[in-house]
């Protein structure tokens, strides 16, 4: 299952000789978001709503912290959202779970066909999302406002990083129309295989913010290259952002999703999704 995500659109527009020169790279995506169909944030927010989960912890009382989950390029998997949600809620946190295909109508084998392709949701549209979002959880009186921490999987970590790069005023999210307003600034980011490559703001644009950073790297990806992201995560840690990147040197892409298909069964790692789940409940501990 090699899918190697590339910026097709941007291909077809300005031709693969363009990527040569890594300062066309930021014309390019300027383009494609130009060309990107927009909404106002609240139009976005009722777009999403109904495919939005807001999932309590048990114990504690609110506003409790919360995590908001994005999930990858083919779609949210309830086994793998539901998991982690489960150690967010026994950390004490309010779990946010977001589909971000069922809105837009995206099956999952055209999300393999397109969105893993990067034919279409790339992550600057995508962290429209993200902006719409955050400020929904933190329009709730059961939501501590204060501590917000988002967390993605592969092109979820993708659009997190996208939108760390945004500061709402001259950069934005493709999706979203322009408007008066802070970038929300999240309390924490966790980020499991993320994508770096070509049509990555991070890979050439600086974050917004200071944000402690937990990062979970495949060192075996068969699907995004690991050596890109660390790449990255070291301009950001120069850049001032406090980045902690644990790599796993035999894992795979989704080696934390216990519950995925029997045909892709050889990329889960027990021993390793184990310890990110222990790394991933400290760090929200010393969030709080």
């Amino acid at each position: 299952m090699k899918r190697t995500l590339i910026i097709a659109a941007v291909v077809l527009v300005l031709g693969a000789g363009a990527f040569v020169a890594a300062k066309r790279e930021p014309l390019m995506l300027g383009y494609l978001a130009g060309k990107t169909q927009k909404a106002s944030l609240a139009d976005h927010q009722a777009f999403l709503a109904p495919h939005i989960e807001f999932r309590a912890p048990e114990t504690g009382a609110p506003p409790y912290p919360a995590v908001i989950q994005f999930h990858g390029c083919s779609g949210h998997q309830p086994s793998l959202a539901n998991q982690w949600a489960d150690l967010i809620n026994a950390a004490g946190y309010m779990a946010i779970i977001v589909d971000s295909h069922a809105p837009r109508g995206i099956s999952r084998d055209e999300a393999f066909e397109t969105v893993c392709t990067g034919q279409q949701l790339i992550a600057q549209e995508r962290a429209g999302d993200v902006v719409a979002t955050f400020e929904m959880a933190r329009a709730r009186e059961d939501v501590d406002a204060e501590t917000i921490i988002l967390a993605g999987w592969s092109h979820g970590a993708w659009t997190i990083m996208d939108f760390m790069t945004m500061n709402m005023k001259d950069k934005r999210p493709a999706s979203i129309e322009a408007a008066a307003m802070e970038a929300p600034q999240p309390a924490g980011l966790i980020l499991f295989y993320p994508y770096c490559g070509l049509g990555a703001h991070s890979r050439f644009d600086a974050w917004t913010a200071s944000v402690p950073a937990l990062s979970f790297i495949a060192g075996k990806d068969t699907i995004v290259s690991p050596d890109e992201c660390l790449k990255v995560f070291e301009k950001l840690k120069d850049e001032g952002t406090p980045v902690t990147a644990h790599v796993y040197p035999d894992a795979d892409h989704v080696f934390d999703f216990a519950g995925i298909e029997e045909e892709y069964k050889h990329m889960y790692n027990a021993g390793y999704a184990a310890d990110a789940a222990q790394r991933v409940s400290a760090y929200l501990d010393a969030q709080k």
